[in-house]
Protein backbone atom coordinates (compact mmCIF):
# COMPACT_ATOMS: atom_id res chain seq x y z
CA UNK A 1 0.00 0.00 0.00
CA UNK A 2 1.45 3.34 -1.07
CA UNK A 3 1.82 6.12 1.45
CA UNK A 4 0.26 9.35 0.25
CA UNK A 5 1.95 12.43 1.71
CA UNK A 6 -0.38 14.69 3.59
CA UNK A 7 -0.93 18.20 2.36
CA UNK A 8 0.51 21.00 4.45
CA UNK A 9 -1.92 23.15 6.34
CA UNK A 10 -2.06 26.62 4.82
CA UNK A 11 -2.35 29.36 7.37
CA UNK A 12 -3.60 32.71 6.11
CA UNK A 13 -2.14 35.45 8.25
CA UNK A 14 -3.04 39.10 7.94
CA UNK A 15 -0.57 41.23 5.95
CA UNK A 16 2.12 42.95 8.05
CA UNK A 17 0.78 46.32 7.01
CA UNK A 18 -2.94 46.90 6.81
CA UNK A 19 -4.13 47.20 3.23
CA UNK A 20 -4.67 50.73 2.15
CA UNK A 21 -4.98 52.82 -0.89
CA UNK A 22 -1.77 52.99 -2.88
CA UNK A 23 -1.58 56.59 -4.01
CA UNK A 24 0.68 58.24 -6.54
CA UNK A 25 2.19 60.37 -3.77
CA UNK A 26 4.77 57.75 -2.85
CA UNK A 27 6.05 57.82 -6.44
CA UNK A 28 6.16 61.58 -6.99
CA UNK A 29 6.53 63.12 -3.53
CA UNK A 30 9.82 64.81 -2.66
CA UNK A 31 9.12 63.94 0.99
CA UNK A 32 8.83 60.21 0.20
CA UNK A 33 12.06 60.39 -1.81
CA UNK A 34 13.91 62.14 1.01
CA UNK A 35 12.59 59.64 3.56
CA UNK A 36 13.69 56.65 1.45
CA UNK A 37 17.10 58.23 0.80
CA UNK A 38 17.64 58.66 4.54
CA UNK A 39 15.78 55.76 6.12
CA UNK A 40 15.67 52.95 3.57
CA UNK A 41 18.43 52.72 0.95
CA UNK A 42 21.43 53.23 3.27
CA UNK A 43 20.20 50.39 5.51
CA UNK A 44 19.22 47.52 3.19
CA UNK A 45 20.67 45.14 0.62
CA UNK A 46 19.53 46.04 -2.90
CA UNK A 47 19.83 44.34 -6.27
CA UNK A 48 22.52 46.08 -8.35
CA UNK A 49 23.04 43.96 -11.49
CA UNK A 50 23.42 40.43 -12.77
CA UNK A 51 26.71 38.75 -11.92
CA UNK A 52 27.10 37.94 -15.62
CA UNK A 53 27.15 41.71 -16.34
CA UNK A 54 30.39 42.07 -14.33
CA UNK A 55 31.88 38.59 -14.74
CA UNK A 56 35.10 39.76 -16.40
CA UNK A 57 37.69 42.07 -14.82
CA UNK A 58 36.95 45.59 -16.02
CA UNK A 59 33.29 44.93 -16.85
CA UNK A 60 31.15 47.46 -15.02
CA UNK A 61 27.56 48.53 -14.51
CA UNK A 62 26.23 51.62 -12.77
CA UNK A 63 23.12 51.72 -10.63
CA UNK A 64 21.27 54.69 -9.18
CA UNK A 65 19.77 54.19 -5.72
CA UNK A 66 17.99 57.23 -4.39
CA UNK A 67 20.46 60.08 -4.78
CA UNK A 68 23.48 57.77 -4.88
CA UNK A 69 25.25 56.47 -7.95
CA UNK A 70 27.19 53.24 -7.57
CA UNK A 71 29.66 51.40 -9.80
CA UNK A 72 29.69 47.61 -9.67
CA UNK A 73 32.75 46.17 -11.42
CA UNK A 74 34.37 42.85 -12.09
CA UNK A 75 37.85 42.59 -10.56
CA UNK A 76 40.62 40.02 -10.47
CA UNK A 77 39.20 38.92 -7.09
CA UNK A 78 35.49 38.88 -7.98
CA UNK A 79 33.12 41.83 -7.74
CA UNK A 80 33.56 45.28 -6.19
CA UNK A 81 31.09 48.09 -5.61
CA UNK A 82 31.93 51.69 -4.86
CA UNK A 83 30.40 55.13 -4.94
CA UNK A 84 30.49 56.59 -8.46
CA UNK A 85 32.08 59.86 -7.32
CA UNK A 86 35.59 61.03 -8.17
CA UNK A 87 37.45 61.89 -4.99
CA UNK A 88 38.91 65.03 -6.56
CA UNK A 89 35.94 67.18 -7.51
CA UNK A 90 32.95 64.85 -7.12
CA UNK A 91 32.20 64.18 -10.79
CA UNK A 92 30.47 60.96 -11.85
CA UNK A 93 33.06 58.59 -13.23
CA UNK A 94 31.03 56.05 -15.19
CA UNK A 95 27.67 55.77 -16.94
CA UNK A 96 25.67 52.73 -17.99
CA UNK A 97 27.57 49.51 -18.63
CA UNK A 98 30.84 48.75 -20.34
CA UNK A 99 34.29 47.24 -20.28
CA UNK A 100 37.35 49.27 -19.28
CA UNK A 101 40.93 48.83 -18.16
CA UNK A 102 40.59 51.92 -15.97
CA UNK A 103 37.67 54.05 -14.77
CA UNK A 104 38.56 57.62 -15.76
CA UNK A 105 36.99 60.76 -14.35
CA UNK A 106 35.93 63.00 -17.24
CA UNK A 107 36.67 66.17 -15.23
CA UNK A 108 40.42 66.06 -14.57
CA UNK A 109 41.38 62.55 -15.66
CA UNK A 110 41.94 60.82 -12.33
CA UNK A 111 42.09 57.10 -13.11
CA UNK A 112 40.89 54.25 -10.92
CA UNK A 113 41.26 50.50 -11.28
CA UNK A 114 37.99 48.54 -11.48
CA UNK A 115 38.40 47.72 -7.77
CA UNK A 116 38.34 51.45 -6.97
CA UNK A 117 42.04 51.99 -6.29
CA UNK A 118 43.30 55.38 -7.47
CA UNK A 119 46.36 54.86 -9.67
CA UNK A 120 46.79 57.96 -11.85
CA UNK A 121 46.64 61.59 -10.78
CA UNK A 122 47.62 63.87 -13.67
CA UNK A 123 50.15 66.53 -12.63
CA UNK A 124 50.46 64.90 -9.20
CA UNK A 125 53.66 66.85 -8.54
CA UNK A 126 51.68 70.12 -8.60
CA UNK A 127 49.73 69.14 -5.47
CA UNK A 128 51.69 70.12 -2.32
CA UNK A 129 53.10 66.82 -1.05
CA UNK A 130 51.34 64.89 -3.83
CA UNK A 131 48.06 63.00 -3.55
CA UNK A 132 47.84 60.01 -1.21
CA UNK A 133 46.38 57.54 -3.70
CA UNK A 134 45.33 55.02 -1.04
CA UNK A 135 43.43 57.67 0.90
CA UNK A 136 41.74 59.00 -2.25
CA UNK A 137 40.61 55.66 -3.66
CA UNK A 138 36.87 55.19 -4.18
CA UNK A 139 34.93 54.27 -1.03
CA UNK A 140 33.99 50.58 -1.25
CA UNK A 141 30.61 49.10 -0.46
CA UNK A 142 29.76 45.58 0.69
CA UNK A 143 28.69 43.18 -2.05
CA UNK A 144 27.21 39.70 -2.08
CA UNK A 145 26.57 37.47 -5.09
CA UNK A 146 23.53 35.24 -4.67
CA UNK A 147 21.73 33.25 -7.35
CA UNK A 148 23.61 34.98 -10.16
CA UNK A 149 22.67 38.45 -8.86
CA UNK A 150 24.88 41.10 -7.27
CA UNK A 151 23.50 42.77 -4.16
CA UNK A 152 25.04 45.87 -2.59
CA UNK A 153 24.58 47.64 0.73
CA UNK A 154 25.78 50.98 2.03
CA UNK A 155 25.61 49.63 5.61
CA UNK A 156 28.38 47.97 7.57
CA UNK A 157 25.90 46.91 10.23
CA UNK A 158 23.39 44.61 8.51
CA UNK A 159 23.73 40.84 8.29
CA UNK A 160 25.00 39.18 5.10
Amino acid sequence: MAVVPSRPTIVHEPPPVPPGELTAERYVSADWLADEAESLWPKVWFFACLASDVAEPGAFATVEIGRESIIVAGTDDGVAAMFNVCQHRGARIAKGQGQVDMLTCPYHGWRYRPDGRLVVVPENQLFPGGIDRAQCSLPRLRTEVLGGMVFVTMSDDIAP
